[in-house]
């Protein structure tokens, strides 16, 4: 594979994150519930888009899509400022907060990645939904491509939800080593 497309990093990146948190690195359990919601969500909200039909309203999801690959690119620049701001402070205390911040890094560019497939599935099924009296294979071929669009972007809302949890985790984590100070 040619290596700038290789996301077998950014992939072992997420399922590094996706642990439950402790304050030591050392054996931290995997987050099953989570890992379990981030794949069956996507695939019971893909299998019912798919049966339900052709996207009805294709030009409002492109433009909804723009919006958030720019939102989630933004995000990132955020997230890797407030990481380096840790990283300058060098207290061993920080490391879960760095910890969670390499997490929501990963699901933002996974996300944006997500955001990407779903355009194109999005453009495919506009255009194949188009056509008139369409045979049997392209109606098929149709519903699927409309439920993987649908499906990467049901994942892209929960891994939003998991970032932002993980922001406010490593947002409020300083705030709350003051107050045990006192």
């Amino acid at each position: 594979m040619v290596a700038r497309f290789d996301l077998r990093d950014l992939y072992h990146g997420l399922t590094d994150g996706l642990r439950k948190r402790r304050e030591q690195d050392e054996h931290e359990p995997p987050d099953v519930a989570a890992r379990v919601l981030l794949v069956a969500v996507p695939i019971l909200v893909g299998v019912s888009a798919g049966l339900v039909g052709p996207l009805e309203v294709g030009d409002a999801l492109l433009a909804g899509v723009a919006l958030l690959i720019g939102a989630l690119i933004a995000g990132f620049t955020q997230v890797a400022a407030w990481k380096d701001r840790l990283q300058a402070r060098g207290r061993a205390t920080d490391a879960v907060a760095i910890r969670s911040l390499n997490e929501a890094a990963a699901h933002i560019l996974i996300a944006v990645v997500a955001s990407v497939f779903g355009t194109a599935t999005a453009i495919v099924s506009m255009a194949s939904s188009s056509i008139e009296c369409p045979p049997l294979w392209l109606i098929v071929l149709t519903r699927i491509v409309v439920g993987l669009s649908a499906a990467s972007f049901a994942y892209i809302a929960l891994t939003l939800v998991i970032v932002v949890v993980l922001l406010w985790d490593s947002f409020m984590r300083p705030e709350e080593e003051k107050n045990e100070k006192r």
